[in-house]
This record gives structure tokens, C-alpha cells and sequence, in this order.
């Protein structure tokens, strides 16, 4: 089904939009299938983003239902009691609509964030920053704004993808400017 998007809104109107669900997809030689077995998130949530590292699942950011968030959460895989924990949030602002990526940062595999958007005072505020997450220091670095080649101001991706490349590359592809929302 597809929904014009109003510009207006400061949130998701409707719960229809949030779900707490997680669970893997297989294909069975037939169809895809679902898989459940993992924990529900803490809350209902949409527009968040997440990646893989090792065994952990990290999930950062995301909707309510009461506009964007500074959420982020991890489960581990690996433990006998699978549990959502909460971990500290990065050092800007709360978003929705952002890209997540699993990288190498020459130490560690780490967790990237890039730019999203959030509505603050009626007006959409659109990000262009980046932040990175060490799992083994359990702290956040601020990686500063995404500039793009030939781009004079900062670059907003969000609604975009990234995945990771060679050693220490991200490659980004699309994303949008957020301009249709100002």
C-alpha cells in the first residue's frame, strides 16, 4: 500500500506504523519463511536502524510513535538468556531514517551512524553528521559532518543504505537530501 508522506507531521499518527517484532527470514527451497525465537524490542518502534557485530544485534534510533529517538539497544546472540539492553546514546541529536553500518576502524569492528532527521519545534531538522560506536569501549565518538566531493555544504543521506567495503571503506548509495520535506 502505498501513503503519500505528509511533510506536517511531527510523527507516525498511527500504530500500524510500530511494531516490537523481530525475527529472521529463510528460504526453504520454496518460499521464504519466518523465523521467530528472538525477543521483542523494548518498544514498538519504526525508521530505526541496525547492524550485526559478531553476535551482538545493535539497533539505534527510530520512532515511537511520539517522534524520533535516541535509542539504542544490543542483544547478544551468544547469551543463555536472549535480553535487550540498553546502551548510551551518541552525542547529537535523535533520528529516524538513518544509516547504520558495521565497520573496521583499524582496531575493532565498529558501529557507524549517518545523518537521519527529526522534527523539532513543528520544522524538519535534517542531519549530516556522522558517529561512531566502539562495542569494546562502550563509547561513542562524534566523526563530525558528511561531506560529499564536490558538495559545498554538508551532505543529508538519509533513507539511504551503506554496507561496508575492503578494510575501512563504507559505500553509501543514495539517500535522500531531505529537501521535499523543508
Amino acid at each position: 500500500e502505498n501513503k503519500t508522506h505528509d511533510k506536517n507531521a511531527t510523527h507516525y499518527l498511527s500504530k500500524t506504523h510500530l511494531s516490537d517484532k523481530v525475527f529472521t527470514l529463510s528460504y526453504d527451497g520454496r518460499e521464504v519463511v519466518q523465523n521467530d525465537g528472538i525477543p521483542d524490542l523494548p518498544m514498538a518502534t519504526t525508521a530505526a536502524a541496525g547492524v550485526l557485530i559478531g553476535n551482538k544485534i545493535y539497533v539505534s534510533g527510530g520512532d515511537v510513535g511520539k517522534g524520533a529517538t535516541k535509542n539504542f539497544w544490543v542483544l547478544n546472540l551468544a547469551a543463555v538468556k536472549l535480553e535487550w539492553r540498553e546502551l548510551p546514546a551518541w552525542d547529537g541529536p535523535a533520528r529516524t531514517h538513518h544509516l547504520a553500518v558495521a565497520q573496521h576502524d583499524g582496531i575493532e569492528v565498529c558501529l557507524f551512524i549517518f545523518s537521519g532527521r527529526a522534527k523539532l519545534n513543528g520544522k524538519w531538522v535534517l542531519h549530516r553528521d556522522a558517529h561512531k560506536y566502539s562495542p569494546s569501549k562502550n563509547r561513542w565518538t562524534k566523526l563530525g559532518g558528511i561531506k560529499v566531493k564536490g558538495d559545498v555544504d554538508l551532505r543529508c543521506v538519509m533513507a539511504g543504505m551503506g554496507i561496508a567495503q575492503g578494510a575501512n571503506h563504507i559505500v553509501v548509495f543514495g539517500g535522500a537530501d531531505g529537501e521535499r520535506f523543508l
